[in-house]
């Protein structure tokens, strides 16, 4: 379900202009412009209240999905097999996941602080770079 709902955010399932125009922007989706990534995930973010719940607990899942299928694959493939190496896989995989966690939740922190006039000039900048060179 989170899935797509970024997915519909962000990108609008679909790329066909009446699709977009008639569906997807009416409903606040079809945000994301590769130009301008910075800015539109920013602003799809800072939105509304909603949007960045449901990211946050994307995140976690995911985090938590990984996490747990390094420790499961561990045990299934016999990598760790005593209980002493199983606790310490787990308290490695904790780890792991807590980690991998504050770097998903502080990339949505960070876009939810984007100021948005910076982020558009810069990737102005950018843009004309790329198409000078």
């Amino acid at each position: 379900m989170f899935i797509a709902i970024h997915v519909f955010h962000m990108h609008g399932w679909f790329h066909f202009d009446a699709w977009l125009a008639n569906v997807v922007e009416p409903l606040g989706g079809g945000q994301f412009r590769p130009y301008n990534a910075a800015s539109t995930a920013g602003h799809a973010v800072q939105a509304s209240l909603i949007v960045p719940l449901f990211y946050a607990i994307g995140v976690l899942a995911c985090v938590f999905h990984l996490a747990n299928g390094i420790w499961t694959m561990g045990i299934t493939w016999g990598v760790w097999v005593s209980a002493a190496a199983q606790t310490r896989a787990s308290w490695a995989c904790l780890v792991f996941g807590v980690a991998l966690s504050g770097v998903g939740l502080s990339a949505l922190v960070g876009a939810k602080q984007i100021s948005f006039d910076q982020a558009v000039q810069s990737e102005q900048q950018m843009y004309e770079a790329n198409v000078a060179a």
